[in-house]
């Protein structure tokens, strides 16, 4: 499938922005990454699309300007449009929201209008062997900067992931383990880390770095006896077994942290439908 961009403003579609958007001269904007999965009538269907709207309506406002009230009729737009391009089951949708235009240097307008883009890419097949092999990882060298106004929300920022993912093309491992600067387990390069120690179940809290992933929200939501702790890498060399998730890899296990094997390897394709984390002896 090939990639395909559309607009969308004032309730329609179009395929220019302009090149005065403080989304792309600022970052000043938001976006979030949606698996899209082709239902049995043959029309595409947003995975966890709630929670994934429920995030840009939250961004936005924490940004300091409104997400688009039409913005789920423009995804229905899209959708069909691409209804019977695509013969795939599976497809990402990239929606990203910016300020808009206006504004005298950094200082925005008061009155912009928001901006959003959609962006249709192929979806990566080899997450699923990920999903069942699981994956080796390392610890990050890169270290991502402590921030708690912006902490858990996935703005136009993404520098910091450019250099770790850069990082993990000069290492044999699959993905890295990230720490923000006082050390601080925080995030992989592209998703959230949960481990498990014995029966209980932690993940790393994003007050000062990192992004709050759909998933992540949705897996603490079902599973509300998650410890959700600041803590040093230092705790894993205790863990049983871990996972990365995001919205499109869904869980994946880590079989590898550095040199030690990892006890317990899984598939959890069971947790994307229950929503519920397994036990020790699951």
């Amino acid at each position: 499938m090939m990639p395909s961009a559309y607009t969308w403003r004032q309730g329609q579609l179009g395929s220019a922005l302009s090149l005065h958007d403080r989304g792309l001269n600022f970052g000043d904007g938001c976006f979030t990454t949606i698996r899209l999965d082709r239902n049995q009538a043959g029309y595409w269907q947003c995975h966890l699309w709630a929670w994934h709207h429920q995030r840009l309506l939250d961004t936005c406002e924490r940004l300091g300007f409104s997400c688009p009230d039409d913005l789920a009729f423009g995804v229905d737009q899209v959708l069909k449009t691409i209804s019977t391009s695509y013969d795939a089951a599976h497809a990402v949708l990239r929606i990203t929201v910016t300020r808009g235009e206006g504004g005298n240097g950094y200082l925005p307008d008061a009155d912009s209008q928001p901006a959003v883009i959609f962006r249709l890419t192929s979806y990566p097949q080899y997450y699923q062997n990920w999903q069942r092999l699981g994956i080796g990882m390392g610890l990050a060298e890169f270290q991502v900067a402590i921030q708690p106004a912006f902490a858990g929300l996935k703005t136009l920022n993404r520098l910091e992931q450019v250099a770790i993912k850069q990082e993990l093309a000069t290492t044999a491992y699959d993905d890295l383990i990230v720490t923000d600067r006082e050390g601080y387990l925080v995030e992989a390069s592209a998703g959230n880390l949960f481990w498990r120690v014995d029966d209980q179940w932690f993940t790393p809290a994003l007050s000062h770095a990192g992004v709050d992933g759909v998933v992540r929200q949705w897996l603490i939501r079902h599973n509300p006896d998650v410890q959700v702790v600041r803590a040093l890498p230092s705790v894993l060399t205790d863990c049983d077994e871990m996972f990365v998730c995001n919205a499109l890899m869904g869980l994946v296990p880590a079989c590898s942290i550095g040199e030690r094997q990892l006890p317990k390897v899984r598939c959890y394709s069971a947790c994307l439908t229950t929503g519920k984390l397994p036990k020790t002896t699951e």
